[in-house]
């Protein structure tokens, strides 16, 4: 697969993760406690498959280019873990009921992860097609199969805690 197709793959990964992003941001003003609850968790599991995709496939082929602890894989990395904590807070305060919590921290989510994901496509893959040679692509290629399409499921808290 040539790089122009391996990077237009990722790129639809991003929109598709924005797609839910957006499914998300409609259901935070939905009544339906237990709706959002079943998107939380689901967008959740959608959210750390793509974090490890990015992570042990495109990542570490990117870093051998890239300088290291403040280069541009690490920000967006230790951001991506920032994501994912933020979201399993909002998940807790959800099950919680504490809905003008959860209705704050999720349209706050909402922008943050809205604003990674757009640069991830407008900045990560442009400055990927410039990095890596056709070998790399293939590499990085190899690597997002052997990860696959499913995440872990993502546990409920009351589960966890019981």
């Amino acid at each position: 697969m040539n790089k122009g197709r391996m990077s237009e793959v990722l790129s639809l990964e991003y929109r598709m993760l924005l797609e839910s992003l957006g499914q998300f941001e409609k259901a935070l003003t939905r009544n339906s406690v237990i709706s959002l609850q079943d998107i939380v968790r689901v967008f959740e599991e959608q959210l750390l498959l793509h974090r490890r995709r990015e992570e042990e496939a495109l990542f570490p082929v990117m870093a051998r280019h890239l300088p290291g602890p403040g280069g541009p894989v690490a920000q967006r990395s230790s951001r991506s873990r920032e994501h994912g904590e933020r979201l399993k807070e909002l998940r807790v305060n959800i099950l919680m009921g504490h809905r003008g919590k959860y209705l704050f921290q999720g349209q706050l989510f909402v922008t943050r992860l809205r604003d990674h994901l757009r640069g991830a496509n407008d900045f990560l893959l442009p400055l990927a097609e410039r990095l890596l040679s056709a070998r790399e692509w293939e590499q990085v290629r190899k690597n997002l199969d052997s990860i696959g399409s499913r995440s872990e499921p993502v546990v409920p808290e009351a589960v966890v805690s019981a």
